[in-house]
């Protein structure tokens, strides 16, 4: 479930909710209800990112909040598999197998 931001438009305090996509997002506290705030995190014009591009994860993932290592991993792992669509094999993974075979005297990487 995402969060989302609520402001007090009184005395511009913040608040995360957590909130189910389905759900209306308001936010009411003490009978006053705050305003939404719309943050690059919970809206996006687009949707896609580039997945050759080599800070688009590093900036997405920069300030995501509520994320775990796991989340972190599956995301690197679909735009792996973006990269190899496109190409034919991913071309990171490919040059940290080259790598790998350099260093170890052309021994095979072993992922």
């Amino acid at each position: 479930m995402p969060l989302y931001e609520f402001i007090n438009p009184e005395n511009g305090e913040k608040v995360e909710v957590l909130q189910s996509m389905n759900e209306e997002h308001v936010y009411s506290h003490e009978g006053k209800e705050w305003n939404r705030l719309w943050t690059s995190y919970t809206f996006s014009a687009h949707g896609k990112i580039d997945a050759f591009d080599r800070n688009a994860f590093v900036n997405k993932t920069a300030n995501m909040k509520g994320a775990t290592v796991g989340n972190l991993m599956d995301m690197s792992q679909e735009f792996s598999q973006m990269r190899a669509e496109k190409e034919g094999k991913d071309p990171i993974i490919q040059a940290e197998r080259d790598a790998y075979s350099k260093i170890r005297g052309g021994k095979p990487a072993p992922f």
